[in-house]
């Protein structure tokens, strides 16, 4: 009887392992479910409506995450078929807008046309990204848009195996794909992922880089964004050691620009007659604010006097006006945090505010 029941519970415990380890079909069609249910779900949470609404707040990385802002503008705006007036660029004319109510304002008082602004400046911003925003924005005919360059823009290599835009194409910081930046990629021989026309699938890169923020935000709102001249990094860069530094640098950047800006102006040239085939608009080319403290450097003056000749004849032969903000704006050394081109003080983002808004009534036949 002993050997009896030894054998009986072996048995049970053979088949309750077995259970364990060896899933049924039932098991297995609940966890297809629960993937299927769960990337249903991911799918329709994270359609674009999220990021163009409200709740674009929950990926915001931090008070100064001025990609996410974009992303969400850039969504929650795209085809209005309105006119307006749309500003692209690095951090340096970032802390040249002091609002967009304000441009809107100052355009409006200059020429009784009411233009909306649409200040979408990003750090570090591509030519490539330049593009995919006005092919997801779409403005309308009768728009004005001010390019704001400066040398980093135009320095970026995008082309070979290490360039910018193939990083880009695997993680994005702008989170909308764009038949223009993909176009533009396959031309620099760069693989573009195939899209599916969703959302969430096609955008993921942007997306679950920012699920521990999401997470994190989720409990208690997410960010605001703040005044980008307060951002904490202009303690870093607002001194004599790191302007030092910089202008160290100015013969590797010189290099640089040599080799990649004519790549960079022709991906402008090609994104602007790509609008203008389509719809009437006039442009503008600002040489964004640069620290006049280069023009006392010889290896600087030398390359900005250059790069502003290169930016006058770029603007003459895309059939659009040039402004340069440090004159414009009256701009000195005092003005800025660093040599990049970083303005330090409310004051001088005012001037530089007025100078768009001057460059936008100028090109659309007005002049005060």
């Amino acid at each position: 009887m002993k050997t009896e029941a030894n054998s009986e519970d072996r048995t049970t415990f053979h088949a309750l392992l077995h259970g364990m380890v060896e899933p049924s079909l039932l098991s297995v069609g609940t966890s297809i479910a629960v993937l299927v249910v769960a990337f249903a779900s991911y799918c329709l949470v994270f359609g674009s409506n999220f990021t163009a609404s409200r709740f674009y707040r929950l990926q915001m990385a931090d008070t100064q995450d001025v990609q996410t802002l974009v992303t969400h503008k850039v969504l929650s705006r795209a085809n209005s078929g309105q006119p307006g007036i749309v500003i692209l660029g690095t951090s340096v004319p970032v802390r040249c807008v002091e609002s967009e109510e304000l441009i809107t304002r100052l355009v409006e008082e200059k020429t009784g046309t009411r233009l909306v602004a649409h200040d979408l400046a990003t750090d570090a911003q591509s030519t490539w990204e330049m593009a995919a925003i006005l092919d997801r924005l779409q403005p309308g005919p009768g728009s004005v848009i001010v390019i704001a360059l400066t040398p980093g823009v135009l320095e970026t290599a995008g082309y070979g195996p290490d360039g910018h835009l193939r990083e880009l194409v695997k993680w994005p910081k702008l989170g909308f794909t764009s038949a223009a930046f993909d176009e533009e990629a396959r031309r620099a021989g760069v693989d573009v992922p195939v899209r599916t026309g969703i959302h969430a699938i096609d955008n993921a890169g942007f997306i679950l880089s920012r699920r521990k923020v999401m997470l994190k935000n989720l409990l208690w709102g997410g960010y605001d964004y703040a005044d980008p001249l307060t951002a904490p990094w202009y303690d870093h860069v607002n001194r004599p050691e790191f302007w030092n530094e910089e202008i160290a640098r100015i013969g590797k950047h010189a290099k640089a620009y040599v080799a990649n800006s004519q790549s960079n102006y022709e991906v402008i040239r090609r994104f602007v007659e790509r609008l203008r085939e389509t719809r009437d608009i006039r442009v503008v080319i600002m040489e964004a604010p640069v620290n006049p403290g280069w023009f006392s450097v010889p290896a600087g003056a030398e390359f900005f006097g250059r790069y502003r000749d290169d930016l006058k004849r770029f603007a003459d032969g895309l059939d659009a006006n040039f402004i340069s903000a440090t004159d414009s704006a009256e701009l000195t050394r005092s003005d800025f945090v660093d040599f990049e081109g970083h303005l330090g003080n409310a004051q001088a983002r005012r001037r530089c505010s007025e100078v768009i808004s001057l460059s936008v009534a100028q090109a659309i036949g007005v002049s005060q």
